[in-house]
């Protein structure tokens, strides 16, 4: 028997810029920290982002701890998530078992959440997705980060 695939569609787009492509981490830090897009888009900067292109794992991760974001959990054995766990502080204390968007969306309190998926950032506000694009439930979680 299969499984039945879940898919997540948005509630709302969320902020975003015109004409910025790639810019899903930035989109993610602006909606659950509640900043406009140009403060979110200014500090991924000055961590490494460039316009129009995406960010590497780590340098995100480090964005939007150094951002404020408390770092709930790194998840899985992806390497992806191995990248975070070696190269963070918080990689070895904070190492959990894999983990998908649907078991994140059923199972985080209510709350800000950034979810750091392999390939791309998406927010998580009180159990709804905020994001761009319709995500598969069955997506690889690499680390959430929690407003506090």
């Amino acid at each position: 028997m299969s499984k039945v695939k879940v898919m997540y569609n948005p509630v709302t787009y969320g902020q975003f810029r015109v004409g910025e492509t790639r810019d899903c981490t930035v989109r993610a830090l602006a909606n659950v920290a509640d900043v406009p897009y140009d403060k979110a888009h200014e500090h991924m900067s000055r961590n490494g982002r460039q316009n129009n292109a995406g960010m590497e794992v780590t340098s995100a991760h480090h964005s939007f701890v150094s951002f404020g974001l408390q770092c709930v959990g790194i998840f899985g054995r992806t390497s992806t998530a191995r990248a975070v766990r070696s190269r963070t502080i918080e990689g070895r204390e904070k190492a959990q078992p894999g983990m998908t968007l649907h078991r994140a969306a059923k199972t985080l309190p209510k709350g800000r959440y950034v979810v750091l998926l392999r390939g791309h950032a998406t927010s998580l506000i009180d159990g709804e997705i905020v994001d761009s694009h319709a995500l598969s439930g069955a997506t690889s979680v690499v680390a959430i980060y929690k407003k506090v």
